[in-house]
């Protein structure tokens, strides 16, 4: 099996797909950080606003910090605090209850406020809330959330299309290898291999192509990020072993078809 591998492997005309694998996997780790990328950016985005403001207004930074995380109950909305906590008692994001009394002249009236533990989770709550009919609206500058919901939601589009796309181009990659060794693997049968053996080699076949575009892939997409986070001044909370995890997914799931599809219809067919 290694003697074929390593037949593959010296084959020129498979350098190409190598060269194109490893453009893949740039690609798709890049957008598989994208939204860690987004959360951070926006992070240095709220941090600098409020370090803005405090500077210019002499605003207390942990009051207005806190308001960012912060979601004001609508007066309209007839709803105790008893039962606002039970809806959100099953919510990580969700930290606790206050009410502060506001007092008009003669007139006075009870502010309820939902704090969480982070401002991104202020959109999810709120629209879990406006779902079940209760009424928020957010304490700190509406703009940021956002904008942020709207380049959140553009950047899984382009993370999802991006593993559709991979998934695709490695089929059509493992597809072509398999046309440039398909004479040699066709000779196995003719050696004696067993209809098992066969299918384990073409899948090492494969998968010794995928795997160098694969691991090259990981490492440049890690080092661009790394750069990147280092002009931007900002950090990334990159998760190595579930991207490792996925790309492993993503290669196994065209090169399990084609190995099948080579042996049913070409090999045995």
């Amino acid at each position: 099996m290694l003697k074929e591998i390593s037949s593959t492997l010296r084959n020129k005309s498979n350098l190409i797909y190598i060269i194109t694998v490893i453009i893949l996997f740039i690609i798709l780790n890049i957008s598989l950080n994208l939204n860690s990328f987004i959360d951070s950016y926006y992070d240095y985005q709220v941090e600098k606003y409020i370090q803005e403001i405090v500077e210019m207004y002499g605003t207390n930074y942990d009051e207005l910090e806190n308001s960012f995380r912060t979601l004001q109950l609508s007066n309209s909305t007839i709803t105790s605090v008893e039962d606002l906590k039970e809806i959100l008692k099953d919510k990580k994001q969700f930290k606790n209850v206050r009410i502060e009394k506001f007092n008009y002249g003669t007139i006075s009236a009870d502010f309820v406020y939902i704090e969480l533990n982070d401002w991104k989770d202020c959109i999810d709550i709120k629209q879990y809330l406006d779902s079940k009919g209760i009424g928020t609206y957010y304490q700190a500058e509406e703009t940021f959330y956002e904008n942020y919901k709207n380049v959140k939601i553009f950047s899984n589009i382009i993370k999802y299309f991006s593993i559709i796309v991979v998934i695709l181009m490695l089929g059509v990659i493992c597809n072509n290898i398999i046309k440039n060794e398909i004479k040699n693997i066709k000779n196995l049968v003719f050696f004696g291999y067993s209809r098992r053996k066969i299918k384990a080699t073409i899948f090492m076949k494969l998968f010794s192509v995928v795997c160098i575009g694969f691991v090259s892939g990981i490492i440049i997409s890690q080092l661009i990020l790394y750069f990147s986070n280092n002009i931007l001044k900002i950090s990334i909370d990159k998760n190595i072993i579930t991207d490792i995890i996925m790309n492993l997914i993503i290669i196994i799931i065209p090169i399990f078809i084609i190995t099948s599809k080579t042996v049913n219809k070409k090999i045995y067919g």
